[in-house]
């Protein structure tokens, strides 16, 4: 049998008496709650959920997440684990999210909800009736497409599904802000900033720590890339990069799913950009040198002088050679 409506539901509920507190009430045969204002907001919790590993941005809803939540209906009291839940900003329409929320039912019929569904109909809403963004730049576009190449170039160098998670985990891997060196590859230790241009080997620096080996690694390496644009699409935009990525994925259904999943997540994260279908480019010759990060060339910062940012002309600059690449590549790989 079907869970049963959590827009019905949250409507037949009584707003509580006092602004104080809420108002709340199982969604039967399901294990979310609907939660009611005193001036009839909308509120929903997902009781035994994983956490979300990546939210949308979202201007009025507000999303937590909470470890243990207790919960009083009359003299009755509940304790819920592992809880998502979602409250609607008082000046936006109650009725209109519940609506929304309430496709969960068209989901995932069972009643048994979860985070990842919960956000893929926010992402899909979002969609609907997100304006158009404006074109992002080309210097973004080049910078994204060069993450996404080397992304690539690793995910198809292994056929296990666990390594490709690892690799595309190792990508943004902070989960709220953009993360100021593209790839930290936790298995093997070993982070990598990626450099693109267009022209030579001059990139700008936007920090210290883009050219410093994190805490905790072993190894960093500048990884740098020469791309031409290609005005008769003969190269790759970065949403078709993409594309070559996720279809790179190995193992079962499951495997490739999640791996899907995870890759949606981290093209949100790097944001517009990493989407782009307006410019093409394919790699030069020789396209990818790498180099260690302790000898891209850097200022001598002055006393009291912080937040530096310059460019580096590593046309000097002896990359390593092809098997100490090769090296780096398995340890990430294999």
């Amino acid at each position: 049998m079907p869970g049963a409506s959590i827009r019905e539901t949250w409507r037949g509920l009584q707003s509580p008496p006092d602004a104080a507190t809420l108002a709340a009430t199982p969604v039967a045969r399901s294990n979310a709650w609907v939660f009611k204002t005193h001036g009839g907001g909308f509120g929903l919790l997902l009781a035994g959920v994983d956490p979300p590993r990546a939210m949308p941005a979202l201007r009025n809803i507000e999303v937590s997440y909470k470890p243990e939540k207790l919960v009083r209906q009359g003299k009755k009291e509940s304790s819920l684990l592992n809880c998502l839940e979602v409250h609607l900003s008082p000046e936006c329409d109650a009725d209109t999210l519940a609506s929304i929320v309430d496709r969960l039912g068209e989901k995932e019929p069972s009643g048994s909800y979860s985070t990842e569904t919960l956000i893929d109909i926010i992402r899909d809403v979002i969609e609907v009736v997100r304006p158009p963004p404006p074109l992002a730049g080309l210097d973004e576009v080049v910078g994204a497409w060069g993450e996404l190449y080397l992304l690539l170039t690793l995910i198809s160098r292994t056929t296990r599904a666990e390594r490709q998670a690892a690799i595309l985990s190792g990508w943004e891997s902070q989960r709220v802000t953009r993360d100021i060196i593209d790839f930290r590859f936790q298995h093997a230790r070993l982070a990598i900033e990626v450099k693109t241009s267009t022209g030579d080997r001059v990139h700008h620096i936007r920090s210290f720590k883009q050219v410093t080996v994190p805490e905790g690694f072993s190894t960093g390496y500048l990884a740098s890339l020469l791309v031409s644009r290609s005005s008769e699409r003969a190269g790759m935009t970065c949403s078709e990069l993409i594309q070559s990525v996720r279809t790179t994925s190995v193992g079962s259904a499951g495997d490739k799913a999640t791996f899907g999943r995870l890759l949606d997540d981290k093209v949100d994260s790097r944001g517009r950009e990493a989407r782009d279908e307006t410019y093409s480019f394919h790699p030069s010759e020789h396209a990818m040198l790498f180099y260690g990060l302790a000898d891209v060339p850097r200022p001598v910062p002055a006393a009291s002088v912080s937040e530096i940012q310059w460019t580096s002309d590593l046309r000097g600059v002896r990359p390593l050679s092809d098997r100490e690449e090769e090296t780096i590549i398995a340890s990430i790989v294999l």
